[in-house]
């Protein structure tokens, strides 16, 4: 990540008029959806929660893991599966997993260069995955209990 990326990311969650943001929504989930896997480690060490989903965010509240999936981005499933913990067995609204997501998704991604070696490498680890995961897939993990400001309060955060 480029220094002045990562000194405002670090302003971001770190300034008392903002910090407060990284919990409110799906701040991680829309990292590892755009595969800015550093950007969404910030964000865990600054309090956001990678497991959160909401009705609002992509596809009526698809897992970040399933996000990441969807837009083939291995490092950010990886990043989720190994140090965050997410199920790579977990189920989107829909009842598809990993290796449904990223098929449903095969016609858009196949337009772009480069892609199938990427949606080869994913397919290929999240098959490794599964194989070593034990029980049948499970519904996504509750949303962890959070404190959301009301926009008043994050809008009053800038007047000051």
């Amino acid at each position: 990540m480029e220094q002045e990326s990562r000194n405002r990311q670090m302003w971001l969650c770190t300034d008392p008029r903002t910090s407060s943001l990284v919990l409110v929504g799906t701040p991680v989930a829309y990292a590892c959806c755009a595969g800015c896997v550093e950007a969404a480690e910030e964000l865990v060490r600054h309090g956001a929660w990678s497991h959160a989903t909401n009705s609002t965010w992509c596809n009526e509240g698809t897992p970040p893991l399933l996000a990441a999936a969807e837009n083939e981005r291995l490092e950010a499933m990886q990043w989720l599966v190994e140090e965050q913990g997410h199920d790579i067995r977990m189920l989107d609204s829909q009842g598809r997993g990993i290796l449904g997501v990223m098929a449903a998704n095969k016609e858009l991604t196949s337009l772009i260069p480069g892609v199938n070696q990427n949606r080869k490498a994913c397919i290929q680890w999240a098959k490794r995955k599964l194989k070593d995961g034990k029980g049948r897939p499970r519904q996504p993990t509750p949303q962890k209990p959070q404190v959301v400001q009301s926009a008043a309060n994050v809008v009053g955060a800038w007047a000051v």
